[in-house]
């Protein structure tokens, strides 16, 4: 079922656990290593970091934290135990040496904007700001915030992390090809894309099946788990090809600046003026008269804008056969059959629609539905998934 994936750390990337430090001791402890003084065993954070910033918090009062990844570590040295209802996870050691330490960081980005895409204050070319903000894939943290922006706006961004951490997680699909998950594997993180239906994004399927006509790049199925947030909704049941936009993590969070360039026309997207996290995109049916899917449900789907709201479970290659790996346009040959027969006026229309989603059994939920009520099944699903994520939680446990 999907939704019901086991929820244990990803082991996409290597990626252990995490150990929340001082920013300051950053490069001491990368060189020297991490050691403890008032405990027999190093702890971790072993599903998410922001439980470490909790721990440093009460130890230690810094200005910015970050989270060094843990990798490379005898599984059998990795502790869990439970107490007072409470799950501690360790490492049986006292000393961690600098080959189990990495920073996370993905790239140095060369050519950014140090706009703060919460309030839009732009900040100097070497401040710290800046410095910190090019930093792709390091995590920061301010107390228990986890930070994109460090060092400006951290209360909007404690507000975003409430909006995560409250809100729904779910189990979502991602279909890309070998040579995306080579990049992949080497960070352990998943980065937007270039362009998108409403940006350069993280484009979900609630199902593998679905990914086949959403992707371009085939053979490989990511299962990721995605934190939700503020759901917004995009409604383009009815456009034949919507022209894409140029929505941006910045537009997400800041409302006040998607109408700062008219000639982007973020208006059409009719998004409610709220900051968001997550996109819920209703494609409705296929507009493609000279397709076996004419006006059969597309699925909606669900468009992230930050690598630090998804979490790669695991991956897996197509095996000979597997649908969602077929081109585009591909379907069993009983739904070509059956098409042949609509066409020359031997089978109604619902008839061929039954023998349709007998064989797409993923878009079923959808049947009999007009276009613009896909949005609102899709958020029944979705709620679903999250039922059932939190069951698979709750069985494994957290720290």
């Amino acid at each position: 079922m999907a939704g019901a994936e086991a929820c244990v750390p990803g082991t996409i990337g290597g990626t252990q656990g995490w150990i929340l430090i001082d920013a300051n001791k950053e490069d001491v402890i990368l060189k020297e290593g991490f050691k403890v003084e008032r405990r027999d065993y190093v702890p971790i954070s072993r599903f998410e970091p922001t439980v470490g910033a909790k721990a440093l918090a009460r130890w230690e009062k810094n200005e910015i934290a970050v989270a060094l990844e843990v990798h490379g570590v005898a599984e059998e040295d990795i502790k869990k135990e439970e107490k007072d209802g409470r799950v501690r996870t360790y490492i049986a050691v006292k000393f961690l040496p600098p080959a189990n330490l990495r920073t996370g960081l993905v790239f140095e980005r060369s050519e950014i904007t140090n706009k703060c895409p919460f309030c839009g204050k732009l900040h100097e070319e070497g401040s710290q700001y800046a410095e910190w903000h090019r930093m792709l894939g390091k995590r920061f943290f301010a107390n228990q915030t986890e930070l994109v922006a460090p060092g400006c706006c951290h209360g909007k961004q404690a507000e975003r992390q409430e909006r995560l951490s409250n809100g729904r997680t779910v189990i979502l699909y991602h279909q890309t090809n070998e040579w995306t998950l080579g990049q992949i594997e080497e960070s352990g993180k998943m980065l937007r894309g270039s362009e998108g239906t409403v940006g350069g994004a993280i484009y979900f399927a609630l199902t593998p099946r679905e990914t086949q006509w959403k992707t371009l790049r085939r053979g490989v199925m990511l299962v990721c788990e995605v934190q939700l947030g503020n759901m917004l909704k995009v409604d383009v049941a009815g456009v034949k090809k919507p022209p894409y936009k140029k929505l941006t993590f910045a537009h997400m969070m800041n409302p006040d600046s998607r109408g700062e360039n008219p000639d982007l026309d973020l208006a059409a997207l009719k998004l409610d003026p709220v900051p968001g996290d997550s996109i819920l995109l209703n494609r409705g049916t296929d507009w493609r008269e000279d397709r076996v899917q004419f006006g059969m449900p597309s699925a909606p789907e669900v468009v992230i804008f930050s690598w630090q709201q998804v979490k790669l479970k695991h991956a897996y290659k197509a095996s000979p056969g597997d649908a969602w790996a077929q081109e585009l346009g591909w379907f069993p040959d009983e739904i070509k059959a059956a098409h042949e027969k609509y066409k020359a006026g031997q089978m109604d229309r619902a008839a061929y629609e039954n023998e349709f989603l007998k064989h797409t059994p993923e878009l079923k939920p959808y049947q009999g539905l007009d276009a613009e009520a896909h949005m609102q099944k899709a958020e029944e699903l979705l709620q679903k998934n999250f039922e059932a994520w939190k069951e698979a939680r709750a069985e494994v446990g957290a720290a």
